[in-house]
């Protein structure tokens, strides 16, 4: 079972997360715009 909350505050902002998300999405849409090889 995953925790989807917790009661202990988080103090700072979750970059890497963040960074990752919007990297990951860049490369998903540069490959769907290259279309089938």
């Amino acid at each position: 079972m995953f925790p989807i909350w917790d009661d202990v505050p988080t103090k700072k902002f979750p970059l890497i997360t963040v960074a990752l998300i919007v990297l990951n999405s860049i490369v998903y849409l540069y490959q769907v715009s290259l279309g089938e090889r």
